[in-house]
C-alpha cells in the first residue's frame, strides 16, 4: 500500500470568513476540539523561521491521524527581501 503524503491547502483571497470556514472543516477531521487544539499550529510568516515551519510539519500526530499547521502571510519575508534589494543595480 502506498504511504499517503502531505495534503497542502493554499487560501488566498480576501473573504476571510470563508477562509476561516474552510479551515475549521479540516480542523474538524482532526477529532474533538481538545484533540484538535493539540494537533494544531498557527505560525504567521512575518514573524516565524524557516526552522520553526520545519519543526511544525514534522512533529507527529498526538492521537489524530494528522496535524494541522496554519502558515499565515506565507511571502511576508519575499517582499521584505524585495524591498530591501537596490534596483538600481537591474
Amino acid at each position: 500500500m502506498a504511504e499517503e503524503g502531505p495534503e497542502i491547502y493554499i487560501f488566498d483571497g480576501n473573504d476571510e470568513f470563508a477562509i476561516n470556514e474552510s479551515i475549521n472543516k479540516l480542523r474538524s477531521r482532526l477529532g474533538e476540539v481538545t484533540i484538535a487544539d493539540m494537533n494544531t499550529t498557527r505560525l504567521d510568516g512575518r514573524s516565524s523561521s524557516l526552522s520553526q515551519l520545519r519543526d511544525a510539519t514534522a512533529a507527529v500526530p498526538f492521537l489524530a491521524p494528522k496535524r494541522l499547521v496554519i502558515f499565515t502571510y506565507p511571502t511576508a519575508r519575499l517582499r521584505e527581501s524585495r524591498s530591501r534589494m537596490n534596483l538600481s543595480t537591474f
